[in-house]
């Protein structure tokens, strides 16, 4: 053969897309130049240089292009040049019929604009936990190795050349080694797996317990009382169906999906879960706005010494804290952040919020919930409307069965087809083998009905949510606390406080606040009634211009069966509105605390929302009790107080539940006057305390400068 001519040989190389199925592969075709005979053997001596070298499927035959390819990225790019030039300075070229180095120069254009890729990682032979899936490196004549390829659900791992099964197969994977002697070492490492032994032993309890309200073993329930007592601050427990959630959590390795109903205290679980695993800390918790400070409160009132952070801005630097608390909006421009801080456990408050797959918050999720070891999803209703929306949760929960099988759901959950004209959007909106999906989630999910669990209840169950207003109105209420304390100012600087100033202040403010609420109040409506069938719901409030501008906002959104009971309201019309409500012709009754807070029947709800609270803390429990009367629906009425951290809310809050400890109610004139005004200076003292008034204010008050004698009447 002439060299001369042999000298000009080279690899010709070209970007394309290799089709797989419905994907488009960046690809780089490797072939020789046109001119060359394609039976020479020398073509078949640069395949195996490059099959040798680089695994399947970054280097393989392309069938329906008809030639063979590289993956297109850096590494594998760099990995061929090297081979080919390696192969050149042995003088391997004479046997491929090349003389001259440039054979690799198509290859080093492509290198320098080609995506960098993912290096690979060696593991040895042999078997491995990856999260929730067994990865399994073998020899390509490995007898294993055919089973596991032929199984449904497995994947092959380029990146490690490995095959992975997910953990929730091991039962069948294990059956078919089972069949093979040439596979028994194999099953065997498998089987001594710590979390394939651990998943083994605790599925059947964990579907057994999937739905239970109370811990069958009592040394499990004792056990786990004692290591929480470790953990919580004094005199804190948990109700029975709770351990239960807790239970079933660590039955599933700290993945799983808590969707008890509204109100059964699915916080408390994921907080006792995290509190019983140091191991897994720092924590993060990604939750919707309104709930964010209630997080806060909840987890330092439970967790002994914890230390948490909210993020309040995007651009907020993480702290090295047990527990980070970040709403979903934030999650997209934290995402760089949360991951380099490594959080181990991340807990999805409310996770219906990553229904979209297509929003960055949902991707953000999901690239973080991809590194953590741990993960708690919560929410009443995970499919709020129809199986679509429960393929992001799915597929965070059990990456291994369900990542990159959209299409798979699609057609065997949501009755998924492709349009007629094989164009356009598939059709999704579907439901199809409910039956089957609702099992396969009783491996993961915890679901237990408020009618359920109310035998454990208490007659009622108090919580308190704190709400987060805008900056503007924020801003709004800060500047008229000022205004009253220059008022302060002048008046102290001229002739002194006048009576009833404190009491006019603090009235004045808390009215404020009330309004402040008005929209977490209905978005807290919306949820409850998406969570309960629309069953009614009691709206509580003091002045009657936060009742107007509640109600206002609650028929905006679309609610329009309401009524409302003031102080105005005359006896045969509140009667009607109290049959209407009992008859079911109302969705939300709203009500002055003061005139409908006895002697009256509501028992068609057992939830009550106060926007404001009240002075004397026995009219807030006769309040509750409307709904605890012969005939309830319920054993249990949810009482939901509303208060907006930083301002007088918190102080009112505070001093009014430490009467609650001492009086159970007040009902005569004389008895409020007095508790009146020892909540007023008690108050003062707080907002003394915190730098919303100054010092001297309370010096006033205590000497009689500013009594309450005198004070507007607020309505």
């Amino acid at each position: 053969m002439n060299r001369r001519v042999l000298r000009r040989r080279t690899i010709e190389a070209e970007r394309y897309n290799r089709m797989y199925r419905k994907w488009n592969n960046p690809s780089i075709s490797i072939d020789l130049e046109s001119d060359w005979d394609r039976n020479n053997p020398y073509h078949a001596n640069i395949h195996t240089i490059l099959k040798n070298g680089i695994e399947f499927p970054d280097y393989q035959w392309d069938n329906e292009a008809k030639v063979r390819c590289l993956k297109d990225d850096k590494i594998t790019i760099a990995k061929a040049i090297d081979l080919l030039e390696n192969a050149y300075k042995r003088k391997e070229y004479y046997n491929l019929g090349i003389t001259e180095s440039y054979l690799c120069d198509d290859l080093h254009d492509y290198l320098y604009d080609a995506p960098e890729g993912v290096e690979k990682v060696v593991v040895p032979l042999g078997v491995r936990m990856v999260k929730d899936a067994i990865h399994m490196r073998m020899n390509k004549d490995d007898v294993a190795r055919g089973i596991v390829s032929g199984m449904s659900g497995r994947r092959w791992k380029a990146e490690s050349l490995e095959w992975s099964v997910p953990l929730s197969s091991c039962m069948e994977l294990l059956s078919l080694l089972d069949e093979h002697s040439e596979c028994a070492n194999m099953a065997t490492s498998i089987r001594e797996l710590p979390q394939v032994a651990s998943y083994l032993e605790g599925k059947v309890e964990r579907i057994a317990i999937s739905g239970a309200v109370s811990l069958g073993e009592k040394e499990t329930l004792e056990d786990m009382k004692s290591r929480l007592a470790v953990q919580f601050n004094p005199d804190l427990e948990l109700f029975g169906f709770q351990y239960v959630g807790v239970r079933y959590a660590e039955l599933s390795g700290g993945r799983c999906l808590i969707a008890d109903d509204m109100g059964v205290g699915k916080t408390i679980q994921a907080i006792a879960y995290a509190a019983l695993h140091p191991e897994h800390w720092p924590v993060l918790v990604v939750v919707p706005l309104i709930v964010e400070q209630n997080w806060k409160k909840e987890i330092l009132r439970w967790v002994k010494d914890a230390t948490v952070q909210v993020v309040e801005r995007g651009d907020d630097e993480l702290e090295d804290v047990d527990f980070t608390v970040i709403t979903y909006a934030k999650m997209a421009k934290q995402e760089s952040n949360i991951l380099k801080r490594g959080f181990n456990l991340v807990v999805f408050d409310e996770c219906d919020n990553m229904k979209n797959p297509k929003a960055k918050r949902t991707m953000s999720c999901l690239k973080v919930g991809g590194s953590a070891e741990s993960i708690l999803c919560m929410s009443g209703t995970p499919i709020s409307n129809r199986p679509i929306d429960f393929f992001t949760i799915l597929q965070m929960l059990r990456p291994a069965d369900w990542r990159g099988r959209w299409q798979d759901y699609v057609l065997r959950y949501c009755d998924g087809r492709r349009p007629e004209d094989n164009h356009g959007f598939w059709y999704t909106k579907g439901a199809s083998n409910t039956q089957e999906l609702n099992a396969m989630c009783r491996d993961f999910m915890i679901r237990r009905l408020k009618t359920e669990v109310l035998p454990q209840l208490p007659k009622k169950v108090r919580q308190s949510f704190i709400v987060q207003p805008s900056e503007d109105e924020l801003d709004d209420y800060m500047e008229t606390q000022a205004s009253w304390v220059s008022q302060y100012d002048m008046y102290k600087a001229h002739k002194g406080m006048p009576r009833g100033f404190v009491l006019n202040m603090m009235t004045d403010l808390r009215k404020l606040c009330g309004h402040l609420k008005v929209n977490s109040a209905v978005k807290y409506i919306e949820d409850y009634r998406t969570n309960n069938n629309n069953k009614p719901i009691i709206v509580y409030t003091h002045h009657k211009d936060v009742l107007e501008d509640c109600m206002s906002e609650c028929v905006a959104s679309g609610i329009k069966r309401v009524a409302k009971i003031t102080g105005d309201t005359l006896s045969k019309k509140r009667q009607e509105i109290v049959d209407d409500f009992q008859d079911g012709n109302l969705d939300i009754l709203f009500c002055s605390i003061t005139a409908a807070n006895a002697g009256i029947t509501l028992t068609a709800a057992d939830t009550v929302v106060f926007l404001e609270r009240e002075w004397v803390s026995g009219w807030e429990e006769q309040a509750e009790d409307r709904v605890l009367r012969i005939g309830a629906t319920g054993d249990t009425c949810w009482a939901i107080y509303l208060t907006v951290d930083g301002t007088i809310d918190q102080h009112f809050d505070r001093v009014v539940e430490e009467k609650r400890r001492v009086i159970s109610s007040i009902l005569n004139g004389t008895e409020e006057a007095v508790n009146r005004g020892e909540i007023v200076e008690q108050i003062l003292q707080g907002m003394v305390e915190s730098g919303q008034v100054p010092a001297s204010m309370l010096d006033d008050y205590r000497q009689g400068k500013g009594n309450n004698k005198g004070a507007k009447k607020y309505e």
